[in-house]
């Protein structure tokens, strides 16, 4: 077994029967709070007030409208206080796991189709040193689900100048440069062993 650190900076790891565990709590700073918790419901109701104007004679779609704005400003909400990524990496796979409490979603990876792994850190205005978009990034040559291919079509319309390619999966928002590296060398180093082993 790969000897590792019990922690680098707020990732947690931990050699589990499963494998490596490693968990990263949501990426918390000032600007995203306050963007979570009142630049985002401002802007929310004041979209919804235009709906409410524009389609007032159908109570129906005002109703679907309030309620999927609603939950989307509690998932943000819950996702900046309680969200984590839980990864797991072993011989067989590599899996990603995003959560609320205990309530989430996973991705697994076939460990042999993995490549490239490698920390991303995209160019960010002056001014704001904010992590938000630094990722652990890696090439995977398997086949994609197809919500993934969904996903990357919305956020290529509507990113803001994202990208998203879903044979890139991404894991560890918010980490900084040093951390990222450091968890890349620790992941890799524990699927080369596991390679070996198989």
């Amino acid at each position: 077994m790969v000897q590792l650190p019990a922690t680098i900076g707020r990732v947690k790891l931990e050699q589990t029967a499963a494998g490596l565990r490693i968990v990263i709590p949501a990426y918390r700073h000032l600007y995203n709070f306050w963007e979570a918790v009142a630049l985002r419901p401002v802007l929310a109701l004041i979209c919804l007030a235009v709906v409410w104007r524009i389609f007032a004679d159908s109570p129906v779609f005002i109703g679907l409208m309030t309620t999927a704005v609603a939950i989307g400003v509690t998932i943000q909400w819950a996702w900046k206080g309680f969200g984590r990524e839980i990864i797991t990496v072993n011989r067989v796979a590599l899996t990603l796991r995003w959560e609320i409490g205990a309530i989430g979603w996973s991705h697994s990876y076939f460990i042999e189709k993995v490549a490239h792994m490698r920390f991303s850190t995209p160019i960010r205005p002056k001014k704001r040193n904010i992590l938000d978009w630094n990722y652990v990034i890696f090439d995977y040559q398997g086949s994609v689900p197809w919500t993934e291919f969904v996903a990357s079509f919305v956020v290529v319309l509507f990113g803001r100048g994202r990208s998203y390619d879903p044979h890139t999966p991404r894991f560890g928002r918010g980490l900084n440069e040093s951390e990222g590296q450091e968890l890349v060398r620790a992941v890799q180093s524990v699927a080369k062993s596991a390679c070996q082993l198989a």
